[in-house]
């Protein structure tokens, strides 16, 4: 059965594969990247038949289609065969992968992504799995012993734990993506430890030496056939001798490691006894907890953006971050695996309590939060500094939201007394905590004059990784309304779709018939699906909305109530698409004097003539993006607090108690 790689000239990542005596395992291995090798990754595979037989060389050399295959005659053991490809590969990155290994879809864009977002990152390990799909290992920890061991070893196939991105001691070389300019730097593996056993650990602390740092990423999966390749007792044999070599080379870094733990069993020290060991590769960074009412994804919207910026601005060397989720606690934990959040399961109250939950910061997202939570954080983390992120004055979005119903309907009514009653726990807190953060000065304002509040930040929630789109206007057309979709009666993003429907879209369509409204969000609601036709489309989830502002000619933000800065209009500014929303919609961005890069219109007639305007009139639309432009480069003079500051000035505070 012939294998054929899709593989690439000009290659980012060259696939090191070396082989020698089991042509089964090396067909599955090259068949799983036949399979898997993504098209969004340029690639190639080299394969040395390392000393191999001639069963392996025949398959490699005859069987194969899209690999470099080299042939040595003699083993030139783990680290020289590796040595040797090296020398031979192209890429920018080097992906050593064993024979007995199978990669699983998506196991290597994330590899990928992490090295080009950590540039001082020299390699990043997979999750590596039995066959049955059990954990072998997620990144394994070093003792001062020169002893290692597997984390999450034995968690049940489908485990989430431990998946997060984190810089760990190491990762066993089954898979792991190496920078080639660093692996140059320390001059590749060390072949004294022929044929096999500790180079990684090796090469680790010399990329450790040379300022390099080791990561592991959970979202990448390979299957492994343990110790497939070597007999017991000689991998017993090499495992001792190689292990009195990293002693003696390495032992003034050795002496910074932990003890290992006493006890155990045949997976290793008992799983909770590595948790220091863990830490301490981390480099003991402050834990931080996020409570919050769902994961910090950004399509969520609704603030969840806010928590999302928050581990892009601290990277994975300024903090241990948690994150817990109170409305959805089922949500999949490899969401935000990437961004470094570890997952809490479980009941969260427990967790807070539990001493073995001992948190720097706590950071809770929205009142109905701190106000369940208060307690538990109060009794089981006295020594944690709490920051309340106020992304919304809840009480001024409730007062909106009854303004817009007439004066003596009972609807109204009871809006105005929970504003009434929200109003006093949002005080309540902001004299509680050691820290607030908001996203306005207008709203830090408003905190700030609460009598006896703690000190409030404002925190510009500007998305870190988004950018411009083109400027040329020739090839876009339709409207976009970004929205989400995850709750059900009167949001702001319901009501405001409604109204668009119902009083603006016919001084939209009557002049531009041609046009059409493009929704995005998944879950739409029911009674909103209903309205699609030729001038409404529902997109459902987009994955990447910078596709989206790039073919659209204008965004709306027809919010008639809500609070804190609109992230839907922030986003479209940071695309460099132009506007058209409300004074609501608006609010909380300051714009440069003289410049209108938000259209701001609370008539329906008013707001779509506007619309109709920037879908047809040229002049008009470039005159919008120089003035957003003009804004961009008032962002750059003045970018304002970031989450890191906010957080550390927190850690610095002296306590605070409850008023």
């Amino acid at each position: 059965m012939s294998i054929t790689l899709h593989t690439s000239g000009e290659p980012r990542v060259s696939i090191l594969i070396l082989t020698q005596k089991d042509p089964d395992m090396l067909r599955g291995c090259l068949a799983s990247l036949a399979s898997h090798l993504p098209p969004s990754v340029p690639t190639e595979v080299l394969v040395l038949c390392n000393g191999a037989t001639p069963e392996v060389v025949a398959l490699a050399q005859r069987q194969v289609t899209g690999a470099r295959v080299f042939v040595s005659p003699v083993n030139l053991g783990f680290g020289g065969g590796n040595n040797r490809l090296a020398r031979e590969a192209r890429g920018e990155y080097l992906l050593l992968l064993n024979d007995d290994a199978q990669v699983h879809p998506g196991w290597l864009e994330p590899l990928v992504e992490t090295l080009d977002g950590e540039p001082r990152a020299g390699a990043v390990g997979s999750r590596i799995v039995f066959p049955d799909g059990r954990v072998q290992e997620a990144g394994s920890v070093l003792f001062d012993d020169a002893s290692t061991a597997p984390v999450g070893r034995g968690l049940p196939a489908g485990s989430t734990a431990y998946g997060y991105r984190r810089q760990v001691d190491f990762t066993s070389a089954n898979s792991v993506l190496v920078r080639a300019a660093a692996f140059a730097e320390v001059g590749g593996f060390d072949d004294g430890y022929f044929p096999a056993y500790y180079e990684d650990v090796d090469v680790a602390l010399a990329l450790r030496a040379a300022g390099w740092s080791w990561l592991y990423d959970g979202r990448s999966v390979i299957g492994h056939h343990e110790s497939a390749s070597t007999i017991t007792h000689f991998k017993h044999f090499l495992f001792a001798r190689n292990v009195q070599r990293v002693r003696e080379k390495w032992a003034p870094v050795l002496a910074e490691q932990l003890p290992r733990p006493a006890g155990g069993g045949p997976d290793g020290p008992e799983p909770a006894s590595l948790l220091p060991a863990i830490a301490r590769a981390r480099g003991h960074l402050p834990r931080v907890l996020v409570i919050d009412d769902m994961l910090p994804v950004p399509s969520l919207g609704a603030g969840f953006v806010l928590m999302h910026d928050l581990a892009k601005q601290a990277g994975l060397d300024r903090y241990a971050l948690s994150i817990a989720v109170t409305k959805h606690p089922g949500a999949n934990p490899m969401q935000v695996a990437g961004l470094g959040y570890e997952v809490v399961e479980g009941d969260l109250t427990q967790h807070l309590v539990d001493a073995a939950n001992r948190y720097d910061a706590v950071i809770v997202c929205r009142p109905g939060n701190y106000e369940d939570l208060a307690q538990a954080i109060t009794v089981g983390q006295p020594d944690a500094k709490v920051i309340y992120v106020a992304e919304a004055l809840f009480a001024t979005r409730l007062e909106r939201q009854a303004a817009l119903l007439p004066e003596g309907d009972r609807k109204a009514r009871k809006l105005r007394t929970e504003a009434a009653e929200m109003r006093r726990l949002e005080e309540r807190i902001v004299r509680s905590v050691q820290r607030v953060a908001a996203v306005s000065e207008e709203e830090g304002a408003a905190l700030r004059a609460v009598a006896g509040a703690a000190p409030v930040d404002v925190v510009p929630p500007l998305q870190p990784d988004l950018h411009p789109t083109s400027p040329e206007v020739a090839h876009r057309r339709d409207i976009a309304y970004v929205a989400s979709w995850t709750a059900r009666g009167n949001t702001p993003n319901h009501d405001g779709f409604w109204w668009f429907q119902r009083d603006i879209r016919q001084h939209v369509f009557h002049p531009v018939p041609w046009s059409r409204l493009r929704v995005t969000g998944a879950n739409v609601p029911d009674d909103l699906a209903a309205t699609a036709g030729p001038q409404t489309e529902f997109t459902g989830f987009v994955p990447d909305l910078a596709d989206l502002y790039e073919s659209v000619r204008v965004v709306i933000a027809p919010i008639r109530f809500g609070a804190g800065v609109k992230i839907k209009t922030l986003e479209a500014l940071q695309y460099g698409v132009p506007v058209v929303t409300t004074t609501v919609g608006a609010e909380g961005i300051d714009v440069p004097e003289g410049t209108t890069p938000i259209v701001i219109a609370d008539d329906p007639q008013a707001f779509g003539e506007a619309v109709a305007r920037l879908l047809t009139d040229n002049d008009e639309w470039n005159a919008r993006r120089a003035d957003i432009e003009a804004l961009h480069a008032a962002w750059a003079k003045r970018p304002g607090l970031s989450w890191p500051d906010v957080i550390d000035a927190a850690l610095g505070a002296p306590d605070r108690k409850d008023d």
